[in-house]
């Protein structure tokens, strides 16, 4: 709709603004931005875009500070929406040549330029931050991963799959992977490909700016997409993928007025030769017109299908694509998080098959197959995994956990200490070590660790619930207290911290520490989340009742906890009961199944 109205308000021509709107909205190649969940911020740009587009539009109609104030805050929120909004200046002085005809070159005047300068300021802001960010994060990938040759050649072949697939949309993935990290050095094929895409590409652009004066519109929109794909195009490479149909959310808008006004204004001119013949051919191109757009909805409707599911997403890439090694990695992670590791395995081994030096795939293939006992082969790919890629955190703690295993653990506490050097910035590392050092009985590490995770990740609740059980441990019952209600505020429902603050508010030593009343509620949360059939959690209500004062309550409660437990179990729970609350336990239970 909004897309309508601008077009409409720069050339008052209805049809060709209203068929180059459905052509916009209902292709297939917008279907990723529209249900991925996660591309909520494509349509969220895409809403500030075209409104800061219309707002300009007003602006030049009548120019005032309120007016080009309004269109430089609608373009600010487009630019936290998603920053790839960076190129909208350049598109603004696009505009100003044709439709809005301010000036009669591509290449505006001074005083054009000098309008754009804070739209400029605010578009090399947002690009700083972006890369900064990226960078931080670890998605900006170096020349040694993939080289500037590559790159270069890669934009040529993507903008070429851009425009293929804006003209017959077919073979639509989540995921493309980038042919210089799956084709190898083979001139016949990535490398000739993406020559002759420059070259093509090179060939079109020529030949559109030479008819720029007199036929403005396909200039305008061959170098809109051009332009706003630039920050997208792999030149500064951000992820593995080669293109993404997500990119061509904003871009592609160009093409589609390039073709759809290039044609009125054929007609147009036809008009002025023939009257009766343009309005016969005019009624045929729209019939053309709405036919292809009940096929471009159609198809799309077809593509929405695909987003259904994960499992269908990625099998559908792993069948539409060439050495989709992301879809064979995903597939294997969820076969693994349903427990089907045969399919795991087969998954990530295909995954390696296409890119040999995936590291994630390494580990992950290691989890895989250490859960089915092989042991010694899953420590070779977590080993091959670090060799490709020291900064995986994720597989140095799966080897730390390995080690944990087997009693190892000095190679863990190792293993821990790589995965927290090379990731700082994650928790997980610290928490792992954490753990680790609090098996050991090596509170003050463990608390240190913990802390830091923490600090990392400050809305955990598991995390704070770890840090209390190590200063519970240590004796700092005073600030166990305080993370246990930390973290039950983050997560009101997190069981360990619900029945370990119960505990501690029972049997603490220290009197300001002990809250009968509140351990008696938060035990009983605890035990009716979990059917009253807990040992553990049936014991500390037992506890929280005789620090109460309710000692038939606490017995009853008591001699169902030790019904319910385990038989290795019971002397320890009794003993726990013995040393909170000295009393003679008259016989052993046994009208109650145990579990």
């Amino acid at each position: 709709v909004l897309l309508f109205a601008l077009l409409l308000r720069l050339t008052r021509r209805p049809v060709a603004s209203a068929l180059s709107a459905l052509f916009f909205s209902l292709h297939p190649l917008r279907v990723e931005s529209v249900a991925w969940a996660a591309e909520r911020k494509d349509v969220l740009s895409g809403l500030f875009f075209l409104l800061t587009l219309i707002a300009y539009a007003r602006y030049v109609e009548r120019e005032s500070r309120g007016r080009y104030a309004l269109a430089l805050v609608l373009f600010v929120l487009g630019l936290l929406s998603k920053p790839m909004l960076v190129t909208l200046p350049l598109l603004l002085l696009l505009l100003d040549r044709w439709p809005l005809e301010r000036t009669t070159s591509l290449v505006p005047e001074a005083r054009l330029w000098v309008e754009k300068l804070p739209f400029f300021a605010l578009s090399l802001a947002s690009a700083g931050i972006t890369l900064w960010a990226q960078s931080i994060g670890v998605t900006v990938k170096s020349l040694e991963f993939i080289s500037l040759g590559d790159r270069v050649l890669n934009a040529g072949t993507s903008l070429w799959a851009y425009l293929a697939g804006t003209l017959w949309p077919r073979d639509l993935a989540f995921f493309y992977p980038h042919p210089a990290l799956v084709e190898g050095d083979a001139w016949l094929g990535f490398e000739l490909r993406g020559a002759l895409a420059l070259v093509a590409l090179v060939a079109i652009t020529w030949g559109v700016l030479r008819r720029a004066n007199e036929e403005p519109w396909w200039a305008v929109g061959w170098l809109w997409t051009l332009i706003a794909l630039a920050p997208v195009i792999g030149i500064v490479q951000v992820g593995v993928q080669a293109h993404a149909d997500r990119y061509t959310y904003l871009p592609t808008i160009g093409w589609v007025i390039a073709l759809v006004f290039g044609v009125d204004h054929a007609l147009r001119g036809q008009a002025e030769r023939n009257a009766e013949l343009a309005r016969a051919v005019g009624r045929a191109v729209v019939g053309a017109a709405l036919i292809a757009v009940v096929a471009l909805a159609l198809a799309s409707a077809r593509q929405v299908t695909v987003w259904q599911s994960s499992q269908r997403l990625y099998q559908h890439a792993l069948e539409v694509t060439h050495g989709n090694y992301i879809a064979a990695f995903n597939l294997g992670a969820l076969s693994g998080g349903m427990g089907d590791n045969a399919s795991a395995i087969q998954f990530y081994t295909l995954a390696l098959e296409l890119r040999p030096d995936y590291a994630a795939a390494h580990s992950n293939l290691g989890v895989a197959i250490e859960r089915i006992g092989r042991v010694d082969e899953a420590e070779e790919h977590y080993l091959e995994a670090l060799r490709l890629e020291p900064r995986l955190a994720h597989a140095a703690i799966n080897l730390g956990t390995l080690y944990v295993a087997r009693g190892e653990l000095d190679l863990a506490r190792e293993s821990y200490a790589r995965a927290i050097d090379a990731r700082p910035d994650l928790a997980l590392p610290r928490e792992a070590m954490g753990e680790l050092e609090a098996e050991l009985g090596n509170s003050a590490a463990a608390i240190a660790h913990f802390e830091a995770a923490v600090a990392i990740a400050p809305g955990a609740a598991t995390l704070r619930t770890r840090l209390a059980h190590a200063y519970a441990m240590d004796g700092q019952s005073g600030r166990a207290r305080e993370q246990y209600e930390a973290a039950l505020e983050r997560d009101p429902g997190q069981l360990a911290a619900m029945n370990a603050l119960a505990l501690l508010l029972a049997t603490a030593d220290e009197a300001s520490l002990r809250n009968p009343k509140r351990a008696i509620e938060l035990s009983r949360s605890a035990n009716a989340a979990t059917g009253g059939r807990n040992p553990t959690f049936l014991m500390t209500l037992a506890l929280s009742h005789a620090s109460a004062g309710d000692l038939d309550e606490a017995r009853r409660q008591r001699d169902r906890s030790i019904g319910f437990a385990a038989a290795k179990d019971r002397e320890v729970l009794r003993a726990l009961f013995e040393r909170h609350h000295p009393t003679r336990v008259e016989s052993e239970p046994t009208g109650e199944p145990t579990s």
